[in-house]
């Protein structure tokens, strides 16, 4: 994995990289290969109010929202034989390209 932040005022955004090689795939006596290599990218943006913001009774002070994006690319889990579900639960996720919206606000 290789990420990277960055911060400006209240502003934040970042990006990671997620890289795997592929893996041994083993069903012995049928199959004996190598998964294809795949590549995911996740990315976020933040903003985040603070203690001095002003808003309509203080709503706004001390509150963050974000929004982001996991597996950006869409990217398809390579077929893995030798598991009950064709991918590999350890180290992947089905749910293709993730959007999500988070708002949390400290009391």
């Amino acid at each position: 994995m290789l990420g990277t932040t960055w911060y400006y005022k209240q502003w934040n955004a970042g990006f990671k990289l997620h890289y795997n090689s592929g893996l041994h795939d083993i069903v012995v006596g049928l199959i004996d290969r190598r998964t294809e290599s795949y590549s995911t990218g996740d990315v976020q943006v933040g903003y985040d109010f603070g203690k001095e913001a002003a808003g309509y009774y203080g709503l706004l002070r001390n509150l963050r929202v974000s929004v982001g994006a996991d597996n950006v690319w869409n990217e398809a889990l390579p077929f893995v034989a030798a598991t009950t579900t064709g991918w590999d639960q350890n180290l992947s996720d089905p749910r293709g390209r993730y959007i999500y919206f988070t708002v949390k606000k400290k009391l």
